[in-house]
């Protein structure tokens, strides 16, 4: 979107040689020309943008999974390609993957430092599983 700025008695000027229409004019075309916001996926607790909705992914041929770790604590959570939000932690593991063959470490909000989930990696293939009660998911259109 392209923007004018000028000066209080410049603008009074400006819109003084302006008809009524034309000024209702160039306000409609402002609006209309204004771009779409893109839509995030936020921390719960910080609102720090950790991902977005195009960045899913299917993994193991879906989307959504739930796993429970070691300690029998129950994860529900879905796959992104990335999460630039997040900050990563710890050393890579593959111990106790829940994804055979791939390598893990902690994700946490790049912001707030609350954990989000987890990064995994194969070799080059990586993708992060984001724990969905630790997010905040645009409303659908």
């Amino acid at each position: 979107m392209t923007s004018l700025t000028l000066n209080f008695f410049d603008s009074l000027a400006f819109f003084d040689t302006l008809g009524e229409h034309q000024y209702q004019q160039k306000i409609a075309v402002t609006i209309k020309d204004k771009p779409a916001e893109k839509k995030a996926i936020l921390c719960f607790r910080c609102h720090h943008i950790i991902t977005y909705p195009e960045e899913a992914l299917s993994v193991l041929g879906k989307f959504e999974h739930q796993f429970s770790n070691p300690l029998d604590i129950n994860y529900r959570f879905g796959t992104y390609r990335n999460a630039p939000g997040c900050l990563l932690v710890g050393e890579e593991t593959q111990q106790h993957t829940w994804f055979a063959g791939y390598l893990w470490n902690i994700a946490l909000c790049g912001k707030c430092g609350i954990h989000l989930g987890w990064r995994f990696r194969h070799e080059a293939d990586v993708f992060f599983a984001l724990i969905f009660s630790s997010l905040i998911s645009p409303k659908p259109d």
